[in-house]
């Protein structure tokens, strides 16, 4: 098992935990400490597969006071197993027994182990393999690494582990994809199946715990060699060892033994382990086979294999403990992790505070004045997705105020859903992604945007780092949320987009997302180019009531906060030979803008907005912003598009319980009637992109 990767779960497990037992801060402080990665585990539901808590994640739902975390149920199920330990308890004290009839000492001490095994480690059928802490192997005991959880046991020589085995040829049966294996795991009905078992047997046999069988492994020196050549990957294919030396490597329990039942996946599996290999498909036993073998081995005993380094002559006759060596870990990480583990890179990131100029400088940016300050509906707005099955693309607005920000990043995560990457097969599946699929687009267009406002040469990125920096002298006036902030700077767009990934998690679940996008995109572009981008230098980003202004739009938009929406610059005589330039927009930008203000003649879009390169509009309409938009790429492309075709519309902050498809026809003319008060503003807003269409609701109910 790759270190790396356990590490991982681990961290993933302590966050889980972190962040359902409402422990915000110390979460933020964790991840700026140690910050996610690629391997990072961010769904509770995948945690639990990838540690194979299944079944007692549904035995704890059942109970009266369930617990709430996964890191609760591991605690649980070694407190529920294991006796509990004196005061004194290190490190060094082994890891109890179960409490386990002397009948079949051999049989035990492996049982006990094998369990352990099944429930929380990663390796496949061959961890129960894995040898148990006996009186009469102490010397392998000292061999065990503490790898259950980490801290139970304290190893003072690397772990004993074999070598690979030689392939022997025409003995490989074929070896189902990894994939298949993992949704046989995983079915519902094999975890249900498997309790039934254990339910059975376990008040005869006392060898189960919790409905996990872990019996002895018997098989011939043929079937481990066949188990053990299904395992090997390519890279460790050349690692091959002689045919003089393989006899010592083998792990023969019993010659009379009988052969292991090959599943329908391939794969030999012992008639102990049932649901015991994670990948190799695992046959049910009854109870009626399993205490056939048990008596079967009890009245033959099992000869101590030969340990890999030479021992004396006299251990080899000795009928001790039965032992059995570890498998490596690299021959099963192949099955493990089902996806290549990514390179990686130490990323390139120059990281500082923020300093009292600074946030002086932005506040006066943001607001006019550096007194004033972030008002509860900003710093409680984070990019969270709606749970609506219909509108799982949409991030959910909690106030009014920050719908600017909202309705910009939702046009640049629905151009990532609906027309990048993987997704342009079927447009309509892609407004239901799963939610690792739309936190990814999330991270890709807040990266767009940030990456855009630096001159796609650089980015900074605002994070909370929970601890103050400065303290507010003078003419400024704490917020609570600048004093905090740690600036990040990158220049290059792939290490931004990776580091954006492992610290997505403080925009979309917050509390300052929306804040600490606008912050990022405001220093990628700097605080001397925004000035200059503004028609008068005294503008700021944000208006009265807390509401957006075009500047800010145009920014996060097209990566400039220029005041106007028009193409180019225009040039206005101001009189006496002075020339006031206005700034607009200067190329066809990425997600188009339509505003109801045009339809009243106060402003006028030109056309790198009204025909942006993806069929996605912010819209500006009564002193708010939602989005519309297509999931045809060729309405931009081809005219004939233009005769009848679907717009879909959606407001973050309409509490919308569903889906509204606007129909919208050009061939049919609909009069001006610019007095009729009863026309939706939205219906007003379409006709300034194709005059005088007529639009069809589709049965929602039109918005005035």
């Amino acid at each position: 098992m790759d270190s790396l990767f356990v590490e991982e779960v681990a961290a993933s497990l302590v966050r889980e935990f972190l962040s359902r037992k409402g422990l915000k801060k110390t979460c933020v402080t964790m991840d700026q400490e140690r910050p996610r990665s690629d391997l990072s585990i961010n769904s509770r539901n995948n945690l639990r597969k990838v540690l194979h808590l299944e079944f007692l994640y549904k035995e704890n739902k059942a109970k009266e006071n369930p617990l709430k975390t996964n890191l609760e149920l591991i605690t649980r199920y070694f407190l529920d197993h294991f006796e509990n330990p004196p005061n004194n308890f290190t490190q060094e004290t082994p890891i109890p027994a179960l409490s386990i009839p002397k009948k079949n000492n051999k049989l035990t001490s492996r049982c006990s182990e094998t369990m352990l095994v099944n429930i929380y480690d990663l390796a496949d059928e061959d961890s129960g393999r894995r040898t148990s802490l006996s009186e009469t192997s102490k010397a392998r005991h000292d061999n065990l690494d503490g790898d259950l959880l980490g801290n139970f046991v304290s190893s003072k020589r690397p772990p004993h582990k074999s070598k690979p085995m030689q392939v022997i040829p025409g003995e490989s049966p074929a070896v189902a994809p990894a994939w298949e294996k993992m949704d046989k795991l995983l079915s519902s009905e094999s975890s249900l199946d498997t309790k039934r078992v254990g339910e059975k047997i376990r008040s005869k046999s006392g060898l189960i715990v919790r409905g996990m069988m872990a019996g002895p492994i018997a098989s011939s020196p043929q079937d481990s060699v066949r188990r053990r050549s299904l395992k090997r990957s390519p890279a460790l294919s050349s690692r091959t060892q002689a045919p003089d030396s393989e006899s010592r490597k083998v792990p023969e329990l019993s010659a009379h033994a009988p052969a292991c039942p090959t599943t329908q996946d391939g794969l030999a599996s012992s008639p102990g382990s049932p649901s015991r290999s994670p990948l190799g498909g695992s046959a049910r036993m009854t109870q009626e086979r399993l205490e056939r073998t048990f008596k079967r081995q009890e009245s033959q005993p099992l000869p101590l294999r030969k340990n890999k380094l030479p021992v004396p002559n006299k251990a080899d006759g000795e009928l001790g403990v039965l032992q059995l060596e570890d498998v490596e870990d690299e021959l099963t990480r192949e099955e493990v992790i089902l996806s290549p583990v990514p390179t990686m890179l130490k990323l390139q990131i120059v990281s500082k505070p923020m300093d009292l100029s600074v946030a002086k400088d932005i506040k006066t940016l943001l607001f006019g004045s550096s007194f004033c300050c972030f008002n509860e509906e900003w710093k409680l707005q984070s990019f969270s997705f709606s749970d609506k099955a219909s509108l799982k693309y949409g991030i959910v607005q909690n106030k009014g105020g920050p719908c600017g920000v909202l309705a910009a990043v939702q046009g640049c995560v629905l151009q990532k859903l609906l027309f990048e990457g993987d997704s342009k097969a079927d447009g309509v599946r892609q407004l239901q992604p799963s939610n690792a699929r739309r936190t990814h687009c999330l991270a890709l267009a807040i990266a767009d945007m940030v990456w855009r406002a630096g001159g796609r040469e650089r980015a900074v990125i605002t994070l909370a780092s929970g601890t103050q920096h400065f303290s507010p002298t003078g003419k400024y006036k704490a917020d609570g949320v600048l004093e905090t902030l740690t600036l990040h700077s990158l220049t290059c767009y792939e290490e931004l987009v990776t580091f954006l990934q492992q610290s997505i998690h403080q925009f979309e679940a917050g509390p300052y997302g929306c804040i600490l996008l606008t912050l990022s995109a405001i220093l990628s572009r700097s605080t001397e180019l925004v000035r200059q981008d503004f028609d008068v230098p005294t503008s700021h980003l944000i208006g009265a009531h807390g509401y957006c202004t075009q500047e800010l739009v145009n920014l996060l938009l097209t990566g400039k906060a220029v005041s106007n929406v028009f193409n180019d610059v225009v040039e206005l005589d101001s009189g006496n030979g002075n020339i006031t330039l206005l700034k607009g927009i200067a190329a066809r930008s990425d997600i188009g803008f339509l505003s109801l203000f045009e339809h009243y003649n106060v402003c006028q879009v030109g056309c790198f907005l009204k025909t942006p390169k993806f069929p996605i509009w912010v819209v500006c309409s009564e002193s708010h912003f939602s989005v519309l938009f297509s999931l045809q790429l060729e309405l931009l492309r081809d005219w004939r598009a233009e005769r009848l075709f679907d717009l879909y519309y959606y407001d973050g902050l309409a509490n919308q319980q569903e889906q509204i498809r606007l129909t919208v026809d050009t061939t049919q003319t609909v009069p001006e009637d610019k007095d009729n008060d009863l026309i939706p503003p939205l219906e007003l807003c379409i006709r300034t992109r194709w005059k005088g269409a007529s639009v069809n609701w589709n049965g929602s109910e039109p918005i005035l």
